[in-house]
């Protein structure tokens, strides 16, 4: 089921898993909502970086498997 607000797979903005009154929900205040989706959002990687570990990835990636071939023996 789709939720609005929030981190993706997190309650809504302000709610805590659970039915039942606010009490028995218990509050999530909204400015830590805030702080916590900004904090995911400077640290998830560009799409600069990401292209970059990948291309290292894969230039190892081919090292080893040069070292370790059986034409290299």
């Amino acid at each position: 089921m789709a939720r609005s607000g929030g981190a993706p797979g997190w309650p809504p903005a302000g709610k805590a898993e659970g039915g039942g009154d606010d009490e028995q929900r218990g509050e999530i205040p909204r400015e830590l909502v805030h702080r916590v989706d900004q904090l995911i959002k400077l640290v998830r990687p560009a799409r600069a970086s990401e292209q970059r570990r990948y291309a290292i990835a894969e230039y190892v990636r081919g090292v080893i498997t040069k070292c370790f071939s059986p034409e290299h023996k």
